[in-house]
């Protein structure tokens, strides 16, 4: 057996891709003719379905505008209170039947912070016009940046305008998702606006779009704050959709579903189905198909699915691979040291499928994990509580010694000196 020198590889943690293909799929029901889940913190995609086929986005395209806006204020060329000038296609814009909007007279100026109110809230396409032209002098110029944005971020997708109106806009549910995972981790700011129920613009009150905000709709999802609707008759009913419970934030997608009620239906299905899947992983751990050796022997190992993802084994088995492990109640640390004993091993469990949940898995409270090795002290930073045993991270303290991976057997070795 050949192995490679870890680095010249990834970390045993990039092998998480492969076990979680082997992953049971989450089975959804959805009218929706697209539509995808995803973890927000990890990007993971729980759901997807035809999650990578290029449609018709509708307002959806206003959040790529409204990300180069944001990017732009992060920037300091511009802030909150500029002043964007209303142009006369921007107004005329404005009053076109058949499109969401605000009336825009030319000549005004509006603040940025009304025209985000404008694009989020009530969906305002001549407020797109408006901003594109600010910023970059046309909407053409400005659709070119939008371009280059999404090719930047490796989405599948084509912008055509500013608002969503053309039919020429395309993109995927899992680049939109993709779109809004980036648009909440580097300007959270945003969520400040999506998840409004209304907004007040010169004297007149618009409502949200989004009826997963609004307590008194049979669709309000109490969790949601954002993110963005749209609706054409060729793109039919779409949202792109975030919420966050127990400090897990997911995002969902659906594009073109037919009617307003399964476009929620669907996206609080989805929620739902997110929140459940986190919660699963993040408390237990799961078989793998990977396998773990010290120095020439195998350790029982599982895997963590959680966010800090890891295979882990159980420290206390050291004891039969040739490390000293003690454990002091005086400062709540278990200490390891190799000394350099026969690696005996300890009796392997059954092997399960790949993914199996096997045993719940806890946070460790307070306990420290210290390796000593030539007189120096190390502690490591992966540290869970299994069965009231603790797991750490393989690859961690692998780190500290000598550590191999293969990825024809998919074997993981430590050898300790």
């Amino acid at each position: 057996m050949h192995m490679k020198p870890l680095k010249k590889l990834l970390s045993i943690t990039a092998a998480v891709c492969i076990l979680l293909a082997s992953f049971p799929a989450a089975a959804l029901d959805v009218t929706s003719y697209g539509a995808c889940v995803m973890d927000c913190e990890s990007g993971e995609i729980l759901f997807s379905k035809d999650g990578q086929t290029a449609r018709v986005p509708a307002s959806m395209t206003k959040i790529m505008t409204l990300y180069l806006l944001f990017e732009r204020l992060a920037a300091g060329d511009i802030t909150k209170s500029s002043a964007v000038g209303i142009s006369a296609k921007a107004a005329a814009q404005s009053y076109e039947r058949g499109a969401s909007n605000i009336p825009l007279r030319q000549g005004d100026f509006y603040s940025i912070e009304e025209m985000i109110d404008a694009l989020v809230v009530p969906s305002a396409c001549a407020a797109g016009v408006a901003v594109a032209e600010f910023l970059c002098g046309s909407e053409e110029a400005f659709v070119r940046r939008m371009n280059e944005k999404a090719s930047e971020m490796g989405l599948t997708a084509y912008f055509a305008d500013t608002s969503g109106l053309s039919d020429s806009n395309r993109i995927s549910p899992e680049s939109v998702a993709v779109l809004v995972r980036n648009f909440i981790l580097n300007y959270p700011d945003i969520l400040n606006y999506t998840k409004k129920t209304g907004v007040y613009i010169r004297g007149k009150y618009y409502k949200a779009t989004n009826l997963l905000l609004k307590t008194d709709d049979k669709h309000y999802f109490p969790e949601a704050d954002g993110f963005k609707t749209g609706t054409t008759s060729i793109a039919g009913k779409c949202i792109a959709a975030t919420a966050v419970r127990g400090g897990t934030r997911i995002i969902t997608v659906t594009m073109h579903s037919s009617t307003n009620d399964s476009r929620y239906t669907d996206t609080k299905k989805m929620l739902e189905s997110g929140f459940e899947q986190m919660t699963t992983r993040t408390s237990n751990v799961f078989s793998t198909d990977i396998r773990a050796f010290v120095n020439g022997t195998e350790i029982p190992c599982c895997y963590y699915l959680g966010r800090q993802q890891s295979l882990l084994i159980i420290a206390e088995n050291l004891r039969s691979y040739g490390f000293n492990v003690n454990y002091t109640a005086e400062d709540n640390t278990l200490r390891l040291e190799y000394c350099g004993g026969a690696a005996a091993g300890v009796q392997l469990p059954e092997r399960k499928t790949p993914g199996t949940a096997l045993y719940p898995i806890y946070q460790n409270s307070g306990l420290r994990v210290a390796v000593i090795k030539n007189g120096m002290t190390t502690y490591l930073k992966t540290v869970y509580s299994l069965n009231g045993q603790c797991c750490i991270s393989p690859d961690e303290l692998g780190a500290l010694y000598e550590r191999s991976w293969s990825n024809e057997t998919r074997q993981f070795s430590i050898t300790a000196a």
